[in-house]
Order: structure tokens, then sequence, then C-alpha cells
């Protein structure tokens, strides 16, 4: 009978053990999923349909001033798509710009995808504040199919809306109005 309760309450041992790794590897899962959703979250995306919109953003800027843009359209339809326009109510004129002149539109084949920096770019023409690295500007994309998708430009590169510099440490405001 003693052999039997020695046997019951190493198999007890074991199952302990064994919810406590158990335990340890959920803390772990849970962890690992958590990193991989921060990481993936500093990729801003706004989706509409099949239009995916992946990581708006914009050089920094004092008001007044001039800055480029950037964004990613990701196209998933099977017809193409034709961005026609962006509108902010923090900037006085927006264009497309594409090998240095200015387009009306830039087609986004069926699926298919264009990125900002290698295919087009955004012009910000006067910036009606100051665009500070870690803050955003909102913006409208209009689309010919009449679909529009609110997005915000994140101001700097690799930022994310969830970002701010610590202004206090900040060094001096650049220019980039002649990029």
């Amino acid at each position: 009978m003693m052999m039997e309760l020695v046997q019951v309450i190493k198999g007890l041992e074991g199952s302990v053990l064994n919810l406590k790794k158990s335990r340890f590897l959920y803390f772990i899962i849970i962890s690992i999923l958590g990193l991989l959703f921060t990481f993936t979250s500093n990729a801003h995306t706004y989706k509409k349909m099949d239009v995916e919109i992946i990581h708006p953003w914009c050089v920094a800027t004092l008001s007044g001033g001039n800055s480029n843009a950037y964004i990613t359209i990701s196209n998933d339809s099977n017809k193409d798509v034709e961005l026609i326009g962006i509108s902010s109510d923090f900037i006085q004129h927006i264009m497309i710009m594409k090998n240095g002149k200015s387009i009306e539109k830039i087609s986004i084949s069926a699926d298919g995808g264009i990125r900002g920096e290698d295919d087009f770019s955004i012009m910000f023409h006067g910036s009606k504040k100051d665009l500070v690295s870690g803050e955003n500007i909102p913006a409208i994309l209009k689309f010919s199919s009449g679909m529009t998708i609110d997005i915000k430009f994140v101001i700097g590169e690799n930022t994310t809306l969830d970002e701010k510099e610590n202004t206090e440490n900040k060094q001096e405001h650049h220019d980039h109005s002649n990029h």
C-alpha cells in the first residue's frame, strides 16, 4: 500500500511540474505574440475594400514649408485602381509626382502595388503647421472609382502613430522645403 501511495505522489509531482512547464510555455507564447503584434503595428496600414495603404509618412518641416510624403498602395482586386487626389486640412496644396513632374493620377494595376519611394512621391506645398517628427497629418486619398480612404501621414521616417519624440532633447528643425 505504501508503494502505491509513493507512486501516486510521484505521478502528482510530475503533473505539477508539467503544469508549471505548461504555464511557462503559455507565458512564452503570449510574450512572443505580443512582440509580433508590436513589430507589425509599427507599419500602420489602412484598408478599404481591396485597396490597402501601407505606412504613409512625410518628412518633417516648419510651418509654411514644403515636404515630401510617401505611401505604398496594394491593390488586391481584379481591376486597376487610380489614385486621383489627396487632400488635407493641414496642407495648402498636395501633388502626386512621378519622375520629377506633377501628374493627375497614378494607376495601381490589378493584383499589384506601387511603392511610394520607388514609383512615385507626394509633394506637400505650404504646411499650415510645423510637421514635427512623431506626430501625424490626417489626409484623404481619392480614387477614380469614387472611393476615399482616410489616412494619417506619420511625420518622420520610421515612426509610428504611437511614437512621440522627446521635444526637450530634440535637435533644431531643419528646413526641407527645397527637397
